[in-house]
């Protein structure tokens, strides 16, 4: 579990700075997805290409205790 984590993209072979990954309403409790958004936009599927990541990313999940099923199912 955690609240944020940090990566530093090492510029030598990325574009980006970092990429970070936080969570929201995070508890041993609150483990399943609820919706995500990256860069301030809605993100509707956990698939995320590498070319978008090493530009330098800021993903926030939004966690609670019940499966989202409606949530991750776009392609």
């Amino acid at each position: 579990m955690f609240d944020v984590v940090t990566i530093k993209l090492n510029r030598k072979y990325y574009p980006g700075s970092y990429l970070q990954i936080s969570t929201t309403n995070n508890s041993n409790e609150n483990r399943y997805i609820q919706s995500a958004m990256m860069d301030g936009k809605p993100l509707n599927s956990f698939r995320i290409h590498h070319s978008e990541l090493v530009k330098g990313a800021k993903v926030i999940l939004e966690m609670g205790s019940q499966p989202n099923k409606s949530w991750g199912i776009e392609k």
